[in-house]
């Protein structure tokens, strides 16, 4: 008989304690529960790789923005048929860097480690498959039938500028107003090459 009343005032006490422990503001978490400092670290460690990835993203896209603003002075057309002083323009624009000596408007990445050396290969193959002199693009010196075939074909496969140039230059390709101009100077060079027929 006495083990009655000794279980039910332990069971008792049991409660009361835990009924203590609620009234006095216990915030000990709960079982499973990730404390508030484990929480804030998750939070800094997230927003410090966002700003990594932020800051990265910035560091890539620079370079190829920066082609945007590059300054290039564009020569005056001298000779030819008249609707070469727009196909020249565009030739300047879109293909001298590559393709004419000492016309390349150096991008800022220009002096970085390898680049240089890259940029001076990729100029090097250029100009051993299609060289466009200072006098071409002045019109003081004529375009062989050959390279007009060359021109008129790279246009019509839109073959130039290269994948791997286009990435980092962005407005590389040619619009379909550069495309007009060079076709019709095009006819114009094969139609005065033929006896203006």
């Amino acid at each position: 008989m006495l083990d009655t009343p000794m279980k039910y005032m332990s069971d008792n006490s049991q409660e009361e304690s835990s009924n203590s422990s609620q009234e006095s503001g216990d915030s000990s978490p709960a079982q499973g529960a990730k404390p508030a400092s484990e929480t804030g670290k998750k939070n800094v460690n997230s927003a410090k790789i966002l700003i990594g990835v932020g800051v990265f993203l910035i560091v890539v896209l620079i370079h190829p923005i920066s082609n945007f603003f590059l300054n290039r002075s564009i020569l005056g057309v001298e000779a030819g048929v008249p609707e070469f002083g727009k196909a020249s323009v565009v030739m300047q624009n879109k293909c001298a860097d590559c393709h004419s000596p000492g016309m390349m408007v150096e991008p800022i990445y220009y002096g970085y480690p390898y680049a240089g050396e890259l940029i001076a290969d990729d100029m090097r193959v250029a100009q051993k498959n299609m060289l466009i002199s200072r006098e071409h693009l002045t019109g003081q010196k004529k375009f062989t039938k050959k390279q007009l075939a060359k021109i008129e074909n790279v246009i019509e496969n839109n073959d130039m500028p290269p994948k791997a140039y286009k990435i980092m230059h962005w407005n590389a390709g040619l619009t379909a107003e550069d495309k007009e101009a060079m076709t019709n100077w095009l006819k114009a060079e094969f139609a005065a090459a033929s006896g203006g027929k």
